[in-house]
């Protein structure tokens, strides 16, 4: 799934229905699916938008327990903000 991930990103969305179809067709159980969606979010957080964070998070929150989507969401934000800083500095200096 990781491999072909950047075929279900469209950039501002992802085709999750195209992904759960290409799970069924290769007979990958529900869970084992969340599982690796799982897997793939850390690796690739860097290069997805929120629209995209959010659809993958809806995928998975139902294997979570509330208190894992909570820390979820928190780990997402704080990858995020330490991005988003990032690129502020790389901005800022560029106009110094």
């Amino acid at each position: 799934m990781l491999s072909r991930f950047e075929h279900f990103d469209y950039g501002h969305q992802i085709n999750s229905y195209g992904m759960i179809e290409l799970s069924k067709l290769f007979s990958i159980e529900q869970e084992k699916f969340i599982d690796i969606l799982i897997e793939i979010i850390p690796e690739k957080i860097n290069s997805l938008n929120s629209a995209v964070i959010f659809n993958l998070v809806s995928l998975i929150k139902g294997k979570l327990k509330p208190i894992e989507n909570e820390e979820l969401i928190t780990w997402i934000l704080n990858k995020w903000n330490v991005k988003i800083g990032y690129a502020q500095t790389v901005k800022t200096l560029y106009y110094l």
